[in-house]
């Protein structure tokens, strides 16, 4: 769905899904990669969901229990967020861990 790697080039960031689900929620699911030598710390508390046009951010309101991830792993995680209005189709998705915006994410209908 969409990728972005850290200034490292070391860790990876998958989007895999971005679908709105049960209970006027959006849930993002996402894997991160780690090919360096250390072990990454995500916090996914930090990601957000940024609508431009409608002029909202949006922060999780549930996470996984945790995004660390050892060297040479991959971890999945999710984050669950309230769903912007119907007519939003794409939205960009912001992680504070060093990487760079996504933007454009699609998102998925039920």
């Amino acid at each position: 769905m969409a990728s972005v790697s850290d200034a490292s080039a070391n860790v990876r960031i998958d989007i895999t899904s971005l679908k709105r689900t049960e209970g006027d929620t959006l849930t993002l699911r996402l894997q991160v990669t780690n090919a360096g030598n250390s072990n990454y710390s995500m916090v996914a508390d930090n990601i957000r969901l940024i609508d431009l046009v409608g002029r909202r951010v949006y922060t999780p309101g549930v996470t996984g229990p945790s995004c660390s991830t050892q060297a040479g792993k991959t971890t999945a995680c999710y984050a669950i967020f309230g769903s912007p209005p119907a007519t939003t189709k794409a939205i960009n998705v912001q992680f504070y861990e060093k990487v760079d915006l996504v933007t454009g994410v699609p998102i998925d209908e039920r």
